[in-house]
């Protein structure tokens, strides 16, 4: 059974802080009029239908908010929303899950009970230690850690399930240690490192390299491990991903096979676009005000975009010295030169998946022993 991944922007690229690398602010000023920038009641309701009704039996769905900051909407969009969703499934009782993105400054406890009641995943944008979250992540000048850490407590106090959303930049992976012990102090269970690897993002002491992605997990992966020999076990995202790709084949992150998941993006305005990573116009797929969902994902365009190999060139290249080549496919067409292999030659992700398969037998017997 496959799910359908919904990223719903529900109030465009708007938002309450600013981030010294934030891609969405810089890239999507203008895809949506700014001052039609909220979706609507109605539009919501177009948007659930069109996606409920028309969607196979056979699929999952996880509807994912995020922004710009998605609370900005205000709480008793969500309530409209999932009282929406509840009345047009409560006949054909698909499997519908919630996932929310945030930097956590708008979040009290109301928004917390809300997220535990609707057993929501919360993804909380935490950038480890005070010195480099607040290097990044500002409002009006002024740092956001400690707003984010009052969250973070609500969370933990009322039980909501969430992780942490850590971006990886340069300053950061120079400092593995410090973020692994960060993690540890704060006893932070899930952790997601995303890269910073936007052509839009200038300053190198910012954007990573492939190279610097691989020492920033050369740096922590044997502390993870040792933790996890002595039954601690914290959930890294990239570290598990490969672990269960190579125990089953299980996809963690999309592209990680190199295909695209079955995903879109749905702006305010109802636009839909095939992934995050690629809200421009020539990759605009149509509207759901238009269109209904089927038709979306069968536009000739997004077919083109689901099996373009941007990088083909490298393929080759690739088959021939990489021994890891059948299990990636190039992997993401977003992080291929990226995280993927650069014009030296070197490939963070091979040499991450060499580190996990090198230590895979005593990885595997831990988790078993903690299951």
């Amino acid at each position: 059974m496959d799910t359908l991944y919904v990223m719903i922007k529900p109030n465009s690229n708007l938002c309450n802080i600013d981030c010294s690398y934030c891609f969405y602010k810089k890239n999507h000023n203008n895809i949506v009029d700014k001052y039609n920038k909220f979706l609507t009641k109605r539009s919501c309701v177009i948007l659930i239908k069109n996606i409920i009704l028309d969607l196979s039996s056979n699929n999952d769905i996880q509807f994912i908010f995020q922004g710009g900051e998605p609370s900005l909407i205000g709480l008793e969009f969500y309530k409209f929303f999932i009282d929406t969703v509840n009345f047009f499934n409560r006949t054909l009782q698909k499997n519908i899950s919630y996932n929310f993105q945030t930097n956590g400054i708008n979040i009290d406890e109301e928004w917390a009970l809300f997220f535990k009641e609707n057993n929501f995943l919360v993804g909380l944008s935490l950038d480890m230690y005070q010195n480099n979250h607040d290097l990044h992540r500002t409002c009006s000048g002024q740092g956001t850690f400690d707003f984010v850490m009052k969250t973070k407590r609500i969370f933990d106090s009322l039980g909501v399930d969430y992780n942490i959303l850590s971006v990886l930049t340069k300053n950061l992976s120079m400092h593995p240690i410090d973020a692994y012990k960060f993690i540890k102090n704060e006893q932070i269970s899930y952790v997601q490192f995303i890269p910073c690897i936007d052509d839009n993002v200038n300053d190198d002491n910012i954007r990573v390299s492939p190279r610097d992605i691989y020492n920033f997990y050369s740096g922590i992966v044997y502390l993870w491990i040792d933790d996890l020999k002595n039954n601690r076990i914290i959930h890294i995202k990239l570290f598990e991903d490969i672990y269960y790709f190579i125990k089953n084949k299980t996809i963690g992150f999309c592209g990680q096979n190199g295909q695209c998941g079955l995903q879109i993006v749905v702006e305010s305005d109802l636009s839909v676009y095939p992934c995050d990573f690629f809200c421009f116009e020539k990759y605009r797929l149509g509207s759901l005000y238009k269109n209904n969902l089927s038709k979306i994902l069968l536009n000739s365009k997004h077919l083109c975009f689901l099996n373009e190999k941007i990088y083909e060139e490298k393929e080759s290249y690739c088959k021939n010295h990489c021994g890891i080549y059948s299990q990636c496919g190039l992997g993401c067409k977003k992080l291929f030169g990226k995280m993927y292999l650069d014009e030296t030659g070197f490939c963070a992700y091979k040499n991450i998946v060499k580190l996990i398969r090198d230590n895979y037998c005593a990885i595997d017997s831990a988790y078993k022993l903690n299951n």
